[in-house]
């Protein structure tokens, strides 16, 4: 039997982290203070779409396959882009960026075509999910909090909500019965998938405030080669022809080219990179 209640899980992770919060701050080990209304409400829209993505999220990875839905996310550096000129005023990146970010979305296109059984209400999940990230990433990325602050935020606006969705759908009591009838092993896994969920939801927001959401996004190209990889060997049924793996390759030199591009302008070559990238903007290249 598997132990498929994703609200559940989400909620116990969610309540995890704000009970560590609160023990830490407490003890006085972190510099985080009380949670005031103001603040909730001013963190509102974030909350609300990053709900909508787990809930989105879990409906694709039910109705296709973990390398699809993982290429299709691909897309999301795209629309990271778009939103940032459009709702953060940033200017337009540069040219190899722009091409690296078309590239990933390229190839992102090029998988989704491979894939061998369609199924349309996955591809409406996964593409809301795509949207509704991106979202959230931007939004983050506008606010002017710290990353505890931005954790607390999260994690006190949406346990009511996905405490009501386990509720609903009736993942508590099937959850908790499970537990119940289950050994040591699975419930050292489920403690362990809950701390590690944690931690990456503190690394995903320092990467957000250190560096920007397109930047995150990109980032996320190399963790899904991870995930396409070990769907290949766990998942059955996993696409693997021709176009779905031009697709992969494509996504992953996209996001390649672009964090080569950020480390050129931060590395000793940085003035002789930028000398090579004016010169083919001044002639049109």
């Amino acid at each position: 039997k598997e132990f498929y209640f994703p609200f559940f899980i989400t909620t116990v992770r969610v309540l995890f982290t704000l009970l560590a919060l609160e023990i830490l701050r407490n003890l006085k080990l972190i510099n985080l203070s009380v949670l005031t209304l103001e603040e909730s409400q001013s963190f509102l829209w974030p909350t609300i779409c990053y709900i909508i993505q787990v809930t989105t999220s879990l409906g694709a990875m039910k109705g296709m396959s973990i390398p699809l839905y993982t290429s299709i996310k691909r897309c999301g550096p795209l629309i990271n882009m778009v939103l940032s000129i459009i709702l953060l005023k940033k200017k337009k990146p540069s040219w190899l960026s722009q091409v690296s970010v078309i590239l990933a979305a390229i190839g992102c296109v090029i998988s989704g075509t491979g894939e061998l059984t369609v199924n349309y209400r996955g591809y409406v999940n996964a593409t809301v999910s795509l949207l509704s990230k991106s979202f959230y990433f931007t939004l983050v990325e506008a606010q002017d909090y710290g990353v505890l602050k931005f954790i607390q935020l999260l994690c006190y606006n949406s346990l009511p909500i996905l405490l009501f969705m386990s509720w609903f759908t009736d993942e508590l009591n099937q959850a908790f019965s499970f537990i119940q009838s289950s050994d040591l092993q699975f419930l050292t896994l489920f403690v362990l998938t809950v701390v590690i969920g944690s931690c990456l939801v503190y690394v995903e927001f320092l990467c957000i405030t250190l560096t920007s959401a397109l930047t995150v996004s990109i980032l996320g190209t190399i963790r899904s080669l991870c995930q396409i990889i070990l769907g290949f060997f766990l998942v059955e049924g996993a696409p693997s022809n021709t176009l779905f793996l031009l697709g992969i390759g494509l996504n992953f030199f996209g996001g390649l080219l672009y964090l080569t591009e950020k480390l050129l302008l931060k590395s000793k070559y940085r003035y002789q990179y930028a000398c090579f990238r004016n010169f083919f903007v001044r002639h049109d290249l």
